[in-house]
């Protein structure tokens, strides 16, 4: 919990066991209000899903916002996600906890401050920033084991993975791998199996082993209008424009943009859709910003309807949002 001690100490008591919880149904009194200044916090569309989440403002670049939610994971959103703030008193919420979510009811709120009750009782003040679900179920997520439906992907050439080129890597997202979730990354270091990796997202630092670089990209050489290519940056993908100077056009969910040469890092040539078979795994660009691994259960027009690896419903995307296919690693 960021700098509110208060907030920290009944949250360290309700949900670690630091000490004996109050089980009176009488509010307690709130916290004394910090010095410190409360972090922005917003109710986003968890990946244009319909499920209400909490998230943190770390940094605003134009239309996207990058938010941080109480399990520590981050993402970058477009402003048609970010919600009005809900009135949340009588309304069940989850908090995150080292054991991961609990379930309690609102009963009192107080500025930054949240008045929770939980289920056998006890209730204590959090943070928004504590807050995980506002409305909806988290997802389940699906991790462990490969299996046939959800396997991990074959990786690259381990011979092409050197320091300076730009990969598809695994995302690790507070130091968890997470294999549902690829990401750009640039190569910082080699150590035997163990890779350095910056990631182009938001330029953090994490290590990998080389299995799990799973695409080594190749810049093109003047690309013509009308290519996709991949990106460097917060922005994975776009289509390329006319050349202007020493730079491209290139068009992103975020609009028009001028990119130098360097950021434009590979091309993602459209997938048929006759590769687009149920049982076969995708990488999806959801929204427009973030990568998902899939696998196709039907294809109807020009849409695909994919099995999500994070374990979410499948949902139906355009076939012009599915980035590659890929085989599996062997099991």
């Amino acid at each position: 919990m960021r700098n509110r001690p208060a907030v920290f100490l009944c949250t360290c008591i309700a949900l670690i066991g630091c000490g004996d919880r109050e089980n009176s149904p009488a509010p307690a009194p709130a916290p004394e209000a910090s010095t410190n200044a409360d972090p922005e916090v917003v109710a986003v569309d968890w990946l244009g899903r319909g499920a209400i989440y909490a998230a943190s403002v770390l940094e605003r670049r134009g239309e996207l916002t990058q938010v941080e939610y109480a399990n520590g994971e981050r993402e970058w959103v477009e402003g048609s996600r970010i919600r009005p703030w809900p009135d949340l008193v009588d309304h069940q919420v989850m908090i995150w906890s080292p054991r991961g979510p609990a379930e309690g009811t609102v009963i009192q709120t107080l500025g930054f401050l949240v008045h929770l009750r939980f289920e056998d009782g006890a209730h204590t003040w959090f943070g928004r920033d504590q807050l995980y679900a506002l409305q909806g179920a988290p997802p389940e997520v699906v991790r462990g084991a490969p299996t046939a439906s959800f396997p991990l992907r074959r990786g690259a050439d381990p011979a092409q993975i050197r320091p300076g080129v730009k990969v598809l890597s695994y995302w690790l997202n507070a130091g968890e791998l997470m294999p549902e979730r690829p990401w750009t990354a640039e190569v910082v270091s080699v150590d035997g199996d163990r890779v350095q990796l910056r990631y182009l997202y938001d330029d953090s630092l994490g290590t990998v082993n080389r299995k799990q670089i799973l695409h080594v990209f190749e810049a093109p050489v003047n690309p013509a209008p009308g290519t996709r290519v991949w990106l460097a940056g917060t922005t994975t993908n776009g289509t390329i424009g006319e050349r202007v100077g020493d730079q491209y056009r290139v068009t992103t969910v975020q609009g028009e943009l001028l990119l130098a040469p360097d950021v434009i890092i590979g091309v993602a040539p459209p997938v048929p859709a006759e590769r687009l078979t149920p049982g076969t795994h995708v990488t999806v660009l959801w929204a427009g910003l973030t990568l998902y691994h899939g696998t196709v259960e039907s294809l109807a027009g020009d849409q695909v309807t994919v099995a999500w690896h994070d374990g979410s419903a499948a949902s139906a995307v355009s076939i012009a949002d599915v980035l590659d296919t890929w085989e599996a690693a062997p099991r």
